[in-house]
């Protein structure tokens, strides 16, 4: 069983309107055990909703329409399904006197394209909008060789969203009652380079057949896919369990964050494990890095303390860097950085001292351009690790975020 989704709407095609359904109606899917193979998006045209519609019926069993049934006239979905297929749209009278009932109720004037919304391709299956005012329908017809169904839901994912969990599974439940399940089960890695994972996982994705691996970056962390097909729901969480099995021994089980876990709980929980203490000395971070560990229960026997030293004279006022030592290698510099480590370090009596020194902008800074910035790590052994970032002319919030998650991407790899 092939399934195409095509989203529609012209809001889609210019970026102001997040597509959200599509991946929505996907994951329902798969809880069936029926793949997605292809999306389309397509505007407000009735020619190119029916090119797109004639397109999915060649390759594709299932296609789900979602959008363009309200009650304007650039809403034409349902109008060009059935000018493609050749069959007539009718009026679901029960659900044309809820509509007259609502805007009887709200003293509101109904129009004629409000109408619409009670429209539904002849002889389909109804689904009820239960959070809006247009039905949803399924049509299900020969084609070529086989039968071939089109679902039409409506646009806003409140009301998709619903009538796809209240309606549509149980329609395709019912109708596709053999389906194989598809289930995927997600790992959580701590940083590492992806092509460094793919190396290790190596022999595994080579021989891969199913379950299948995927391997995904995200934000302070990696992320593997495992997808497995079977006849039954126990023998697809089988083959994963046996899956995860092989990673976690390739990987080794401290490479693995726990499930739902952040990279600043893999921090605090590491540290505390090991009776490690930590202090902060951020200037152009002003304080995120030590908010962002301290949303975690249990910081406080971690983090000894922090020193947001924004100015140049907080610098040598709190953490005892010479200004000649500032003023010749500059505030944005691995020097600086090195010293706000290490000074950061023995002041707070701490294991770790992390350091944070940069151009936010939005100007430059004694020659220095928007976005370098420099992080130091100074370690129990006094060896400072120094990292450069240079993250080009963004926005200030973005620099002070990414150099924030930068920072504690370096901690977390010395604490592997």
């Amino acid at each position: 069983m092939k399934a195409e989704i095509i989203t529609v709407g012209t809001e889609l095609l210019m970026g102001t309107v997040l597509d959200s359904n599509s991946s929505y109606i996907a994951r329902k899917l798969e809880s069936l055990g029926i793949g997605t193979y292809f999306k389309q998006t397509v505007g407000d045209n009735p020619q190119r909703i029916q090119a797109s519609l004639k397109t999915a019926l060649d390759r594709s069993q299932l296609i789900i329409i979602a959008g363009g049934l309200g009650p304007t006239r650039d809403d034409i979905t349902k109008e060009a399904v059935a000018a493609a297929l050749g069959i007539d749209l009718m009026i679901d009278r029960a659900h044309l006197k809820e509509i007259e009932t609502y805007f009887q109720e709200r003293s509101r004037s109904m129009t004629a394209l409000d109408q619409k919304q009670a429209h539904i391709l002849a002889n389909s299956k109804t689904f009820n909008n239960d959070n809006g005012l247009a039905l949803g329908c399924a049509y299900k017809f020969p084609y070529l060789d086989r039968y071939s169904y089109i679902i039409i839901l409506p646009g806003p994912p409140r009301e998709l969203e619903l009538m796809v969990d209240r309606y549509l599974l149980t329609y395709l439940k019912d109708e596709f009652n053999q389906q194989p399940v598809i289930q995927s089960k997600y790992i959580e890695i701590k940083p590492m380079g992806e092509a460094y994972l793919a190396d290790k996982l190596d022999e595994l994705i080579q021989n891969q057949t199913n379950p299948t691996i995927a391997i995904y970056a995200k934000p302070n962390k990696l992320q593997l896919r495992l997808t497995a097909t079977a006849d039954s729901q126990q023998t697809a969480e089988k083959l994963l369990a046996d899956l995860s099995d092989q990673i976690e021994n390739c990987l080794g089980v401290d490479q693995l964050l726990k499930e739902d876990e952040t990279l600043e709980e893999m921090i605090i929980h590491k540290m505390t494990q090991e009776g490690i203490t930590l202090g902060l000395a951020e200037s152009l971070t002003g304080g995120l890095v030590s908010s962002s560990l301290t949303t975690v229960p249990g910081a406080g026997e971690v983090l000894v303390g922090g020193f947001v030293t924004y100015q140049t004279s907080s610098k040598y006022k709190y953490l005892g860097i010479d200004l000649d030592f500032i003023n010749r290698y500059s505030v944005v510099s691995a020097e600086v950085a090195q010293a706000m480590a290490v000074n950061c370090q023995k002041k707070s009596q701490s294991d770790y001292g992390l350091s944070l020194t940069g151009v936010a902008g939005p100007d430059s800074l004694d020659g220095h351009p928007v976005g370098q910035v420099f992080i130091g790590l100074a370690q129990p052994d006094q060896q400072v690790l120094i990292k450069e970032l240079n993250l080009g002319s963004q926005s200030r919030d973005k620099i002070r975020l990414l150099a924030k998650e930068e920072a504690l991407k370096l901690l977390a790899s010395v604490l592997k």
